[in-house]
């Protein structure tokens, strides 16, 4: 079973603009489709600093029924929309729970969000979703995150506005990264490292700001020298031709109040899994 599930989390930016994002493409590219939709909080008071993290007690709240409602539906493929970039955290939990730990994420995205709670300047959760994800979580998210993954199953894409915490955790970490550049003219890469990891599924996290600026600014954290989007979908349907993709979660859109053909085909790539 497929599941298309909308998750409007914006607490991690502190910034109602991806709520409103999210309700957009509700309105403008869902209006046909049957979805699922997880509540979240609209009050401005929740944001207090709690284990390092501004909304902690909200954000743990929600990331909780929404990985309830995948439990409870149990979709064998789930094509997620957001909302902030942590809204993806109960998507991969309960998909690598699903699969037994047997799948890779991709997460394209032009920051890192790889930051822990103690190494972040701005205490905003959207800065740490992917280390949340990466056995950092600890006790404090371990309800959500039960299985966390390996660094050997994560690549990060795209990314070019990391903190220097980020860089040396990669290192660290050994984490798999691809520049903007070697995305543009390279993306078999991808397939080929997907490969020679030995899992066979795959869950593609896609922040916007993955793009170009100049070619797509709807959304609130735009980077310079992104990827234009011929090449990202260039990439997506290589990873689609070669590989079994699991799921799909897009994330950071700033409304814009009309119909995007780039949009529309990024949702229609979700609808078609």
């Amino acid at each position: 079973m497929k599941m298309v599930f909308v998750n409007p989390q914006w607490q991690g930016g502190a910034d109602k603009v991806t709520l409103r994002g999210a309700e957009e493409i509700e309105e403008i590219y869902l209006n046909n489709v049957n979805y699922i939709k997880s509540p979240v909080s609209e009050r401005t008071d929740e944001l207090d600093l709690e284990h390092d993290v501004k909304g902690f007690s909200v954000l743990k709240r929600q990331m909780e029924q929404a990985l309830a409602l995948l439990n409870r539906n149990a979709p064998q493929k789930l094509f997620s929309i957001g909302g902030s970039c942590d809204a993806d955290i109960p998507a991969i939990a309960y998909l690598n729970q699903k699969y037994s730990g047997d799948l890779v994420v991709l997460w394209f995205d032009a920051h890192g969000d790889l930051n822990t709670p103690s190494e972040s300047s701005t205490k905003l959760f959207y800065g740490m979703p992917a280390r949340m994800l990466l056995d950092e979580s600890g006790q404090s998210l371990s309800s959500i995150v039960e299985r966390p993954l390996y660094s050997e199953q994560f690549m990060h894409i795209g990314g070019r506005d990391l903190d220097d915490s980020e860089w040396e955790h990669i290192k660290t970490a050994s984490i798999k990264t691809m520049a903007p550049k070697a995305l543009i003219e390279q993306p078999e890469h991808i397939r080929d490292w997907i490969h020679l990891t030995g899992y066979n599924n795959v869950h593609i996290h896609m922040d916007l700001d993955i793009l170009e600026p100049n070619e797509f600014p709807h959304t609130p954290l735009s980077v310079g020298n992104g990827v234009s989007f011929h090449s990202l979908f260039t990439a997506l349907q290589l990873i689609r031709e070669h590989c079994h993709i699991v799921g799909f979660g897009l994330y950071q859109y700033q409304p814009c109040g009309m119909r995007l053909q780039m949009m529309e085909k990024l949702i229609e790539f979700g609808l078609s899994l």
